[in-house]
């Protein structure tokens, strides 16, 4: 039987996370396309930026083990892009659209 430690479960939570901030720097560009705000717009695009700073952050905590970045999926993001994806397509042409964009970046 094979015992996990402490460091085992750190490196799974890392990866996790490594998995889910590279998701997100994906998907926030696409939400700030579809805002109409300026404001929301801008807010979506200076947190992607922020989110490729913490996706640069996990890589150097990976290269401190010596270990190559890599993630492991995080279930808890994608299925929120998921239904990120569902909610954008049902409030596509909507006035609420940056109401329903601002809730979905809420729960991530």
């Amino acid at each position: 039987m094979n015992t996990k430690t402490l460091k085992d479960l750190f490196l799974t939570e890392l990866a996790d996370i490594y998995d889910a901030e590279k998701r997100m720097s994906k998907a926030l560009p696409m939400m700030a396309e579809i805002a109409t705000c300026p404001d929301l717009k801008h807010a979506i695009e200076h947190h992607q930026k922020e989110t490729v700073s913490h996706v640069a952050k996990v890589e150097q905590v990976f290269q401190c083990f010596d270990l190559l970045p890599k993630g492991q999926t995080c279930e808890a993001t994608k299925g929120l892009l998921e239904e990120c994806d569902e909610i954008k397509a049902e409030f596509k042409n909507s006035p609420a659209i940056n109401a329903a964009l601002i809730a979905v970046a809420q729960k991530v």
